[in-house]
């Protein structure tokens, strides 16, 4: 048997590393495409500020951001959030099943709102959900796969725990449900 050299070692080393990296590139960021788990293509950010003349344009991947969403999904960060109000819970699977139907469904505007000078447009549009807001000040456009905004919603939507249901007084006039919005109450 034939002894390596230091050199070769190294070398071999390097090759055997650089197989493990493309084995887990191709699992971890080509599969989930390939698959039809996420959609390929990027999110992305445009921000553009008129006054400074800074613009920022960030691209992201798809698979990554379906990997980072695993990523949060496994590493128990979601065990903080609040709990869904029951009667959230309930309407849960329809929102979801609504929000996959959007998805299959035509491109549309969802939202238009025009407040003086400053324009804002949700839409969804070649499989993608857009956010497009225009005003003096700035100029923002987000884009992300509608497929990977379904994918974040079932993740959330899976680790959101569900309040227990709260009695309700059996004199209708004393029951006056509320809405908790942080520091504020509806």
């Amino acid at each position: 048997m034939t002894r390596l050299t230091r050199g070769q070692r190294v070398l071999w080393t390097l090759i055997g590393s650089g197989a493990v990296i493309a084995f887990c590139v191709v699992f971890l960021l080509v599969a989930p495409v390939a698959s039809g788990m996420v959609d390929p293509g990027f999110a992305t950010v445009r921000v553009h500020e008129k006054s400074e003349g800074f613009s920022l344009y960030i691209p992201v991947p798809a698979a990554l951001l379906n990997v980072g969403i695993s990523t949060v999904a496994m590493s128990g960060v979601l065990d903080e959030i609040d709990p869904l109000p029951p009667e959230a819970a309930k309407y849960a699977g329809v929102a979801r099943a609504m929000l996959a139907e959007l998805i299959d469904g035509p491109d549309a505007t969802l939202v238009e709102v025009r407040d003086g000078e400053d324009h804002v447009v949700v839409a969804k549009r070649r499989g993608r959900f857009i956010v497009q807001v225009r005003s003096p000040d700035a100029d923002v456009d987000v884009s992300v796969p509608a497929r990977l905004a379904l994918r974040a919603f079932d993740v959330m939507l899976d680790a959101a725990p569900v309040a227990p249901e709260q009695p309700q007084p059996e004199d209708p006039e004393e029951y006056v449900p509320t809405i908790e919005l942080g520091p504020l109450q509806l």
